[in-house]
């Protein structure tokens, strides 16, 4: 029996034509193996973000070309194909699974419910109505009026123990000073606002006015006058009585102020305010009485002033 000569030509050449086929060999095996044996795996689109009703993108990454894997969404099985699309009404979790031979890839994903686009939350406007000086001892009242507003929360940062939910703060202070009165809309504290007042002592009270007809305001051109409407003291009061039961709105008596809200009002000759606060002071309150009501009127016809009169009323029995 020969044996091998590392100093023999032919010896040599032969055993090196047997490693190139061996290592041939195992070239074309591993080929095999690894085209029978693909290695798969699933890539998905839109950002990993599934909703109902939305074409959903998947890609198995296999890059064979005589082969193509099958796919497996839910209990469903699909054609051939590198890439597959596919959509769905129903929410929830949804399993996508990729096979070819014996290579098998799998994916868990959640389908969510469609978007619902935010609705704009609109924030009503906090306006507070009122006196910016009231004195001491004397009753007071503000409110605000904002038709989206269903709830309302007043403070005062002086005294944490006051707070009312009207849409009216009525208040007697009885210190002089400074105070600062909030108001909350719909308990959103984006819509809270600061009103400052000023509380006078008693004794800086001056005498009410009197109920006199103001000088004569300088001649205005006949072009440039405007006709206001005459009314009787008795008519007025009429009107006067159907705005405090909310059948009338204050535009319609203003036209007979000139639209001045401002208007001074003499209650019971004891208290002096504006139009604007006497109404908002005794509307919808069922406890009290008209006994009278005048007016003082300007040469053009504008009433200046009021006079009124009222009681509480008397229940029989009880006072």
């Amino acid at each position: 029996m020969k044996h091998f000569s590392p100093s023999n030509p032919y010896d040599i050449t032969v055993f090196l034509c047997s490693l190139i086929i061996a290592f041939t060999g195992a070239i074309i095996i591993s080929i095999q193996q690894h085209a029978a044996h693909p290695i798969l795996h699933i890539s998905k689109y839109n950002a990993d973000e599934y909703t109902i009703n939305k074409i959903l993108r998947f890609s198995s990454g296999y890059t064979g070309v005589l082969k193509e894997p099958f796919w497996i969404i839910g209990s469903h099985r699909y054609r051939l194909g590198k890439t597959i699309q596919y959509n769905t009404g129903i929410s929830g979790p949804l399993r996508v699974v990729a096979v070819l031979n014996n290579s098998i890839a799998a994916k868990n994903i959640i389908i969510a419910p469609a978007k619902v686009p935010t609705p704009t939350v609109i924030i009503p406007r906090a306006v507070i109505f009122g006196p910016a000086q009231v004195f001491a001892g004397t009753p007071c009242i503000y409110y605000c009026k904002n038709d989206s507003a269903i709830a309302y929360q007043w403070k005062l940062l002086s005294d944490s123990n006051c707070l009312q939910t009207s849409n009216t703060f009525r208040f007697t202070f009885r210190t002089p000073g400074e105070q600062l009165l909030t108001l909350t809309l719909n308990n959103n504290p984006a819509t809270t606002i600061i009103k400052s007042i000023l509380v006078l002592a008693p004794t800086d009270k001056k005498p009410l006015p009197a109920l006199v007809i103001p000088d004569p305001i300088p001649v205005i051109p006949s072009s440039a006058i405007s006709i206001t409407p005459s009314i009787s003291d008795s008519q007025f009061k009429q009107l006067f009585l159907q705005l405090l039961e909310e059948k009338k709105e204050e535009r319609e008596l203003a036209q007979y102020l000139c639209h001045q809200l401002e208007t001074v009002v003499i209650i019971n000759d004891k208290q002096s305010v504006s139009f604007l606060q006497c109404y908002t002071q005794l509307q919808n309150r069922k406890n009290i009485r008209l006994l009278s009501l005048s007016l003082a009127r300007s040469e053009q016809g504008c009433i200046t002033a009021i006079r009124i009169r009222y009681d509480k009323k008397k229940f029989i029995g009880l006072f």
